[in-house]
């Protein structure tokens, strides 16, 4: 598991999300504008990965039209997963935690 020295927490675990996102954790601002959903990719290797992403990278990156009622989206193509977890980035885990935290909370 790879890990990341973080300016608040020290050494964390790393967490990989879309690029909005990741600039908002990284600047330790909120995501006022953004709508956040789950993403779930089936990686190779009978993996499953859950990331935070914002629903512009859902519909530009992943493809997939964002709807109101669904939180949580889902691609089952292993190919087409990898694909798109190569455009994830990645930020301290506590960090992103908090964001969501202040977002959903």
């Amino acid at each position: 598991m790879a890990e990341i020295i973080c300016t608040s927490h020290g050494m964390q675990s790393i967490s990989f999300t879309s690029m909005d996102i990741s600039k908002i954790v990284t600047k330790k601002k909120k995501l006022d504008d953004l709508v956040v959903v789950k993403l779930v990719l089936h990686l190779p290797f009978e993996k499953k990965g859950t990331f935070w992403i914002d629903s512009d990278f859902l519909t530009t990156v992943v493809g997939i039209p964002f709807e109101n009622t669904l939180k949580t989206y889902e691609v089952t193509d292993e190919e087409r997963a990898f694909d798109i977890y190569t455009e994830l980035h990645a930020v301290c885990s506590k960090c992103l935690k908090e964001v969501i935290a202040r977002r959903l909370g």
